[in-house]
């Protein structure tokens, strides 16, 4: 297919699912994630060019492996300056990513997989003390942190 029909299928991609950002399956890749990580390849390697790099990213399409990290963090900074609190719902019609993504970082702190970079990120994001309701208040867990806390 031409470039530009993979482009209105990625269009058609991320309104339904609110994101651009295919997950590449190793197993059973797509034709249209096949075609978005070579967009990346040639966009990497600088012979993508500006008008379809410009595209691309006007549907938020990352590049860097911790650039849509960096995104989702100023949605939820934006999400806490409107609703005054960081629970974004994980099915929030709004913006599905940014509810996905939370319930995502709110996983990988339990699991203790979060760097210390991304904590304080989230707390400069206002994530505190409202997503206590997420976190299991036992006193057998070792990995309370202040950015949970109740």
């Amino acid at each position: 297919q031409t470039w530009e029909n993979r482009w209105m299928e990625l269009i058609l991609h991320a309104q339904h699912h609110g994101t651009a950002n295919i997950p590449h399956s190793t197993h059973s890749p797509s034709p249209l994630s096949i075609w978005l990580n070579h967009q990346k390849w040639r966009f990497r390697r600088r012979c993508l060019g500006l008008e379809r790099s410009e595209k691309l990213r006007s549907l938020r399409v990352t590049f860097r492996k911790n650039e849509m990290w960096d995104v989702r963090c100023m949605e939820l900074r934006s999400f806490q300056g409107l609703a005054n609190h960081c629970n974004v719902p994980e099915k929030w019609a709004d913006n599905p990513a940014l509810g996905q993504w939370v319930a995502a970082q709110r996983k990988k702190f339990r699991e203790g997989t979060l760097s210390a970079s991304q904590k304080k990120s989230l707390e400069i994001a206002g994530a505190g003390s409202e997503w206590s309701c997420h976190a299991r208040r036992t006193s057998r867990r070792r990995d309370w942190h202040p950015l949970w806390r109740g």
